[in-house]
């Protein structure tokens, strides 16, 4: 159980150190939706049918939004 948690704690460490450096490139809301997107892929492995499918389009559709603002940007 300790040995769990503190792989949990280290991988988000190791997870979310690249992205501060990128929020301050892109601005915070890319990464948290780019955070948000990751989540929701995660929770969709737990899903079937209908419900998989909604999630996916969504988090597809948030990942390409994020995309299109940083082309934006870097422009």
């Amino acid at each position: 159980m300790l040995k769990k948690l503190l792989a949990l704690l280290v991988a988000s460490v190791i997870a979310f150190s690249p992205c501060f450096t990128l929020a301050q490139e892109q601005g915070s809301t890319g990464i948290q939706d780019q955070v948000k997107a990751e989540k929701i892929e995660k929770s969709v492995k737990k899903k079937r049918g209908v419900k998989k499918f909604k999630k996916v389009k969504k988090a597809k559709r948030i990942k390409k939004a994020v995309q299109t603002e940083n082309a934006t940007q870097s422009q």
